[in-house]
């Protein structure tokens, strides 16, 4: 009886021990992703954002767009930018008038990602 109580208590660690090693290469799986660039909008002050790298790779290539926005309400939109991870770009303006208020998301291209991403505009203030 003690026997088999004792490999009974065996066999349960043994199940334990492999389920928690499938769980670990399940977790390295996706740990070894390939990483990518992700963006975010800062503001800034008045007008003025930049855009932040807040992925862990450099993003190369980096341009914002504005398709449906008039080009003569923004000014130095980043641009073929090369973008460390943490770096940002220089400032940018974005300047919403009454019959055209600031748009509430932009796009951002890089050669690192497949397709264009819409990355939100933070509230000015």
């Amino acid at each position: 009886m003690a026997g088999t109580a004792s490999l009974e208590v065996s066999l349960q660690r043994i199940g334990d021990i492999m389920q928690k090693g499938q769980s670990l290469r399940a977790h390295a799986d996706v740990s070894s992703a390939p990483s990518k660039p992700a963006f975010t909008v800062e503001f800034v002050s008045g007008h003025s954002y930049r855009l932040r790298n807040v992925g862990d790779v450099l993003a190369t290539g980096v341009t914002l767009n504005l398709p449906e926005f008039p080009a003569g309400l923004t000014r130095a939109l980043p641009d073929d930018a090369k973008l460390p991870s943490l770096a940002s770009t220089g400032l940018f303006i974005i300047q919403g008038t009454w019959g055209t208020p600031t748009p509430g998301d932009v796009t951002v291209e890089c050669d690192q990602l497949a397709e264009p991403v819409r990355v939100p505009l933070p509230p000015r203030g």
